[in-house]
């Protein structure tokens, strides 16, 4: 991480008791905090999509899968 970074921005999230384990157990595996898993994810699913300021051309959209009849 870089240390010289000031964030000024906030994001106030609550999560369910699942969704906090998940998170915790995540941060345990990378052996960071889990806004820093937040923060991981954030910058992950971006470069997936091409949405990051590198350049990239973004993804096209995902159509919604059909729904199969009951």
């Amino acid at each position: 991480m870089q240390a010289d970074v000031i964030r000024e921005e906030q994001l106030n999230v609550r999560l369910s008791p699942d969704e906090m384990k998940r998170a915790r157990r995540l941060a345990e595996h990378f052996g960071v905090t889990p806004a820093n898993v937040v923060r991981m994810l954030l910058k992950e699913r971006a470069r997936e999509l091409g949405l990051d300021d590198d350049g990239a051309a973004p993804s096209p959209p995902r159509k919604p899968a059909a729904r199969k009849p009951r």
